[in-house]
């Protein structure tokens, strides 16, 4: 089988998944229906123009561009393992943001165990704003 055809598939599965689960979390009140448009429409973007990108240098390399978009998955596929194992702040204090002011991002959702809590999205792109 064509591993562009693999991949296609895994990538309508994954846009698939995330905009289902924003879908209960926007029911459930953790996720504001802003900040969920938002993030689907730059994840599908984004995906679209990745794939893009692999099929392109595959095209133009061949078997050795084949072996740089593995190289890069299997990176990408690291750094989220060493990102789950970083410690983290349990409840960071939200912190205010100029982008997400503007865009109407913030907004309060309801925990279980602490009742209330204000979400104000503070990191755009991966880097403090």
């Amino acid at each position: 089988m064509n591993v562009d055809v693999i991949r296609a598939a895994g990538l309508a599965v994954a846009l698939t998944t995330a905009v289902i689960s924003s879908r209960n979390y926007i029911r459930a009140g953790i996720t504001p229906f802003k900040l969920a448009l938002l993030f689907g429409a730059v994840a599908s973007l984004t995906a679209i123009v990745g794939a893009a990108l692999g099929i392109y240098i595959v095209k133009q390399f061949g078997k050795v561009g084949e072996a740089y978009v593995r190289i890069a998955l299997a990176s990408v596929m690291l750094l989220v393992v060493v990102a789950m194992f970083l410690k983290r702040q349990d409840y960071p204090e939200p912190r205010p943001n100029k982008i997400a002011e503007k865009l109407g991002l913030a907004g309060f959702y309801n925990d279980p165990v602490r009742g209330r809590v204000a979400y104000v999205p503070n990191r755009f792109f991966s880097r403090p704003c």
